[in-house]
């Protein structure tokens, strides 16, 4: 497209909605203005100047990054050519000492190694999510990157899933750990119990002991002639009820 002046070659800085001689350079800018006195012109310099600096920024940038990258490739490439010449020599040590066996290795190793078949796409695409600058490539980066947020995201709901998980793997076995310490059959209590140390359970140990011994086998096997010292429980007339007091007191 062209951008030069209606008069010169020089370069448009000037821009006007005017069906004719729409664009205008320094010099001729006033020219213009004579012919068409209404003309409401733009003055773009400063915002063609902005967008220029940008785009050689992003050229300098660019120019870096894929140098980086050659000299990366520069580098790998060397490193390996070294590392075959050193296979080389090694193959020759092997072969001079009758060593057939390892050399043949070595052999077979650089025949099946096959660089020609290797998959090239994996760094081409790569390749191009790093350089790349067009829409489609950008379109790329931006897909990869969120894959990427979205595969770290999901990552960390799992860490926290599993983390809850095993908080309460953790919590349910010490649940399971204090009930098996308070668990006590009829028979292990009334083994234990005795006058003295009755004396120092807390009401609500009572009360627990009570829930967690079958009421009924409770009221039926615990409270004997036995164990009359534990005047705090005792049953109704009918029998089918037991009072708990937590103060006693006597007349």
């Amino acid at each position: 497209m062209d951008y030069k002046c209606w008069c010169c070659p020089a370069e448009a800085i000037w821009v006007c909605d005017c069906p004719q001689d729409s664009r205008s350079c320094e010099k001729h800018y006033r020219d213009h203005k004579k012919k068409y006195k209404r003309c409401l012109p733009d003055f773009v310099k400063d915002a063609i100047i902005e967008s220029d600096n940008a785009i050689k920024c992003l050229e300098l940038e660019y120019a870096k990054l894929t140098q980086d990258m050659m000299i990366e490739i520069e580098n790998y490439y060397n490193q390996n050519l070294n590392y075959l010449h050193s296979k080389k020599n090694e193959a020759r040590g092997f072969i001079y000492r009758k060593m057939n066996d390892e050399a043949d290795g070595i052999k077979v190793w650089a025949r099946t190694l096959n660089l020609k078949e290797r998959d090239k796409n994996q760094f081409l695409f790569s390749m191009r999510e790093i350089l790349g600058i067009d829409s489609a490539s950008s379109n790329i980066a931006i897909a990869v990157e969120n894959l990427e947020q979205t595969c770290e995201r999901i990552e960390e709901i799992e860490n926290k899933f599993n983390y809850r998980n095993e908080e309460n793997r953790e919590f349910q076995i010490k649940v399971q750990d204090e009930e098996n310490i308070k668990k006590m059959t009829v028979d292990e209590f009334m083994s234990k119990i005795n006058k003295e140390n009755y004396q120092s359970f807390e009401f609500e140990e009572i009360k627990y002991i009570m829930i967690e011994l079958n009421f009924e086998g409770f009221k039926e096997e615990f409270i004997t002639d036995r164990y009359q010292f534990i005047v705090q429980i005792s049953h109704t007339n009918d029998k089918k009820y037991i009072f708990v007091c937590k103060f006693l007191s006597r007349l």
